[in-house]
């Protein structure tokens, strides 16, 4: 659950039609969009969470907030009042339960292993190349300044649970609106966001949370 739930991160941070050949794409508005990637400093942002399952007949629907600072501290709370808690603060990150008074600690360095260097990385590429080296374009469409991307991961490691991912993005700003990923046993997550900020000041504080009474396990990847 925490490896799907934090590599969205770290792409919070992202004209031819579905079905052409990925070398005949023109992949511009992905030049464009990562361009304003080195740009942020920082994110806040609300979103909407709904995971599919082949075992519900309704998806699970979620809202929350994020905070991001470079360049790499992040907080995801979900539900109001929160029922889960991810924060991340240097090479740490603590999913926390409030109401039960849990929290699992993992290592960024261990997760990173298990799950691919894509992850808990911003901005999601250095340039356009690195972003090449990492990902397929599968599809790209385009209208004005919003653009449509279905890409798939590159490295073994995220391919083995990570089939296809999906963004939507404004190349002007390098704002992301909307993600989904898409796993190999057939369910999916997507976060659409709103009312996204880009370099708010954020109080450091953000991302401490006070764990004295709670039950603090190291969690497994």
């Amino acid at each position: 659950m925490l490896t799907r739930f934090c590599l969205f991160i770290s792409l919070t941070l992202s004209a031819i039609a579905a079905g052409a050949e990925p070398q005949t794409l023109d992949l511009r508005p992905i030049k464009q969009w990562l361009a304003h990637q080195d740009k942020i400093h920082s994110i806040s942002a609300d979103f909407t969470q709904t995971r599919a399952f082949h075992s519900l007949k309704d998806p699970l629907v979620s809202k929350g907030h994020f905070w991001f600072v470079a360049p790499g501290s992040f907080r995801w709370e979900m539900g109001d009042p929160p029922k889960m808690i991810a924060v991340k603060k240097k090479d740490v990150i603590y999913l926390i339960q409030p109401a039960k008074k849990k929290a699992e600690r993992f290592l960024v360095e261990k997760l990173q292993q298990q799950g691919g260097p894509a992850m808990f990385k911003f901005p999601l590429a250095k340039d356009f190349e690195d972003f090449q080296r990492q990902f397929e374009v599968r599809a790209l469409t385009v209208e004005g300044s919003r653009c449509h991307a279905e890409v798939v991961p590159k490295d073994p490691a995220t391919r083995k649970f990570l089939t296809e991912m999906k963004f939507d993005f404004e190349t002007s700003t390098g704002k992301l609106f909307a993600m989904e990923m898409r796993f190999k046993e057939g369910s999916s997550m997507r976060n659409e966001f709103s009312g996204v900020q880009i370099n708010p000041r954020i109080d450091p504080a953000t991302f401490n949370y006070e764990l004295t009474d709670f039950q603090v396990t190291d969690g497994r990847p």
